[in-house]
């Protein structure tokens, strides 16, 4: 992915901000986000359903 294309992705994911149907449609299906432990809800979640 380019510098630009990465740029447009994050544009497009803050203009869906408070929509999270087309929040969920930008991101990868095998989407994995990794909370420290310690942190509230720390863990890692695997696949848009966990997240």
């Amino acid at each position: 992915m380019s510098d630009t294309s990465q740029i447009a992705l994050i544009r497009k994911l803050y203009a869906a901000m408070g929509d999270v149907n087309v929040f969920k449609s930008l991101l990868a299906d095998d989407l994995e986000y990794d909370i420290a432990e310690g942190f509230p809800n720390g863990g890692v979640y695997r696949g848009l359903e966990k997240t």
